[in-house]
């Protein structure tokens, strides 16, 4: 599992914890959590989070810590500030508009 920062057009950053992926889904980008023993989108993955595609300005990907200690996923929002997102580091950009 990883973290997701999702940075909107509004300049606010939501941080979606717990998904391995996101696909789109018709005018939606949604980010799922896999069940055990699977590596696949299927009817068993647990919608986490969806968005309007059209308010994505971008897409981060992360590792997350909290692999490590069985995490729970859940969805946190936070401000871009002047000294940027406050949020865990994040590894990529993995969509950009």
């Amino acid at each position: 599992m990883a973290l997701f920062a999702v940075t909107l057009t509004d300049q606010t950053t939501d941080v979606v914890e717990g998904a391995d992926a996101y696909q789109l889904e018709g005018p939606l980008t949604t980010f799922f959590a896999f069940r055990s023993n699977r590596n696949v989108i299927d009817s068993w993955s647990v919608r986490l989070a969806s968005y309007r595609t059209a308010d994505i300005v971008a897409i981060r990907r992360s590792a997350d810590d909290a692999d490590a200690v069985g995490g729970h996923p859940a969805a946190r929002s936070f401000p871009i500030t002047a000294g940027g997102i406050e949020a865990p580091r994040l590894d990529a950009v993995l969509a950009s508009a």
